[in-house]
């Protein structure tokens, strides 16, 4: 719901023998917020850290945030959240239509393929004209 706190966590695991540094990329005050952006894991351990999700239009919500980890390949996560206003007096209920992650990789795909901007209609026609995207 808009402008209500849902909060996850995920757990960043460190399996090798020395402590590691990390950082995740993000934003100090997004709609996604992070409990902790910089830290170490200790050696063999790992470290919780809560995501805060806190919507404020009802309207989809994705990012990928990258998370940097010393002497080894960063990693990624990618976060979706809903937003959308309950129905109360006079006022209807309004709720996005779903988003997927299936969705999120079609658009990737139309990036890749220089569609990334082009509108329904467009790739529509394109579909036409050519059967595929």
């Amino acid at each position: 719901e808009v402008n209500t706190l849902n909060a996850t966590s995920f757990f960043l695991r460190n399996e090798s023998l020395l402590p590691v540094n990390f950082t995740i990329c993000a934003e100090a005050k997004g709609i996604f917020s992070f409990s902790q952006v910089t830290g170490t894991i200790p050696a063999e351990l790992e470290v919780p850290i809560k995501v805060d999700f806190v919507p404020t239009h009802p309207t989809n919500y994705y990012r990928r945030v990258f998370i940097l980890l010393e002497n080894a390949l960063p990693l990624f996560l990618d976060l979706m959240g809903t937003g959308h206003i309950r129905p109360r007096g006079d006022v209807k209920e309004q709720r996005p239509y779903p988003l997927r992650h299936a969705h999120v990789q079609a658009w990737k795909n139309r990036c890749a393929s220089g569609l990334g901007h082009a509108t329904p209609a467009v790739l529509a026609d394109l579909l036409a004209r050519e059967g595929r995207l």
